[in-house]
């Protein structure tokens, strides 16, 4: 049968945060490669509704262990030689595990990792727990046919594409032509646990990023940026609104304003979007409004010094001009918008998040997240602390192993949340208390009625309301009752009020696709 096996899984204490309910195409874009060259995939997603069911009725553990014996069955049963599993922060200790129990039953699988957690950390995952055979450091569709011949057509994983192995070598990648993407599989037999997914896709329009920010590892994983034929892009939306899937959301980090003004204009009426957005003023409002769900944009920080420090612009007084045209362009036209704050970033005081706080005040979106400003291995940043040159962060004992196991749950009280396991100067002081800066400025955003949400519930709510106010107070209430539904019913583990929250959600899906 020549099978393989892909999990995917990003389950926290009760279950995957909301924004994990939504159809995974990572994993569908690999199914298609492998399908396509002879091979036979199948995609156990565990970010779904059945998760919440288990956990709630049986716990944890009694799921974690289900979870091994299913994918022990599909193994054993299909003869499987290989398994893949995309790793996210989310429920990494879980998924190291899993992999760590199907190794001990089946001593001669092959194992390989891919995903943002392989982004972040690389080769230190093999020192984790000793259950990778090779991980993917590239994008996983441009290695995936190469790892299934390398394992049952007689080669080795030596000479697949974009591996790192265990001996420090790390294999060239030979990257895809985004014109030739095949169409993500969403079927039922293939995409296991679809029935309790969100049946909304993520359409991929470019890879990489063009910017070049000192704390980001998006560009340097990410290779070349390469953009996709606008065309393609708009075959596979109507694609998805054949399969009665209208709303969709673009994947890029920064598909520039002329780019989705373009792509708009070639869908048809039923078809609309979310995306990131550019900090630009050349988007076309007039065109996107009511077909541009929620455009999120990272401003990071409002402080000229820490943006060009970061080298997220060169020009701060310009940048931060024409995000806060973008914003009003979109309130206007009953976008909602979503920005996205570094807060804090070093040496921030409480008067230089107070002025970044005014800052959002005066622009006006509809939301506005945080974080703190994070460390990634190999980026420009991260090296600096490594070194411990004076970049306002002191790294803790044992940093690299700390970090893979750090997660926020947000079910979990702040007394069980784990210490970030470095410091950083706020306020003139090395100090570990880096949230409660973070949370001075949700706190004081939430006065004025701006949450922390992301452009996902803003999506989700559009569907589960059938459409979003063009008041942006309304707009906002919607979201963000929503969000508080969704929150409280994983919270007391009502996992048939999210399955009817889910099949309500695709029944809107269902009908905005046909006109109705």
């Amino acid at each position: 049968m020549k099978s393989f096996p892909i999990m995917t899984y990003a389950v926290q204490s009760a279950g995957p945060v909301l924004s994990g309910l939504m159809l995974d195409n990572g994993p569908a874009l690999l199914a298609a490669y492998l399908q396509d060259n002879g091979y036979s995939p199948r995609i156990f997603d565990y970010n779904n509704v059945e998760t919440y069911r288990q956990i709630a009725v049986k716990g944890k553990r009694a799921f974690l262990e289900r979870t091994v014996e299913e994918l022990d069955y599909e193994i054993k049963s299909t003869g499987a030689k290989v398994l893949g599993s995309k790793l996210y922060a989310n429920g990494f200790k879980d998924n190291a595990w899993i992999l760590q129990q199907l190794r001990l039953r089946n001593p001669k699988l092959i194992v390989v990792g891919g995903g943002p957690q392989v982004a972040w950390f690389g080769p230190e995952l093999f020192k984790y727990n000793d259950v990778f055979d090779a991980l993917v450091y590239g994008n996983g569709d441009d290695a995936i046919v190469s790892i299934a011949r390398a394992v049952y057509d007689g080669g080795t994983l030596a000479d697949a594409n974009g591996m790192l192995l265990k001996d420090g070598r790390k294999n060239r990648i030979f990257v895809s032509d985004l014109k030739d993407l095949p169409m993500p599989i969403y079927d039922p037999e293939v995409y296991i646990g679809l029935n309790g997914k969100m049946m909304i896709p993520v359409v991929e329009d470019s890879r990489s990023c063009y910017m070049r920010c000192s704390f980001c590892l998006h560009w340097l994983v990410g290779g070349p940026v390469r953009v996709r034929p606008i065309e393609e892009v708009a075959r596979e939306m109507e694609h998805y609104k054949s399969k009665e899937m209208g709303v969709s959301r673009l994947a890029g980090a920064n598909p520039k304003p002329e780019y989705v003004n373009d792509l708009v204009a070639r869908l048809s009426p039923e078809t609309r979007i979310s995306a990131f957005g550019y900090s630009n003023p050349g988007y076309d409002f007039k065109n996107l409004s009511g077909k541009i769900i929620a455009l999120f944009i990272g401003v990071e920080s409002t402080d000229p010094e820490v943006l060009r420090r970061y080298r997220k612009t060169t020009n701060p007084e310009r940048y931060l001009r024409h995000a806060k045209e973008m914003i009003q362009g979109c309130r206007e036209a009953g976008i909602a918008t979503i920005v996205s704050m570094i807060i804090p970033s070093p040496f921030d005081t409480d008067a230089s998040i107070d002025k970044n706080a005014e800052w959002v005040l005066d622009a006006n979106p509809d939301f506005a997240t945080a974080l703190p400003l994070g460390l990634f291995f190999g980026t420009e940043l991260m090296k600096q602390a490594e070194q411990e040159e004076e970049c306002g962060i002191r790294l803790h004992t044992g940093f690299k192993k700390k970090f893979m196991d750090f997660e926020m749950d947000n079910l979990r009280p702040p007394t069980e949340q784990p210490t970030i396991p470095y410091d950083m100067v706020i306020n003139g002081k090395m100090t570990n208390s880096i949230f409660s800066a973070t949370g001075r400025f949700v706190t004081a955003m939430a006065k004025h009625g701006i949450f922390p949400l992301s452009d996902e519930i803003a999506l989700m709510a559009y569907l589960y309301h059938k459409g979003l106010s063009n008041d942006q107070d309304e707009r906002r209430k919607q979201c963000i009752d929503f969000h508080e539904k969704g929150r409280k019913m994983i919270v007391q583990g009502d996992h048939e009020g999210l399955d009817s929250m889910v099949r309500r959600i695709n029944k809107c899906q269902s009908e905005i696709a046909r006109g109705i």
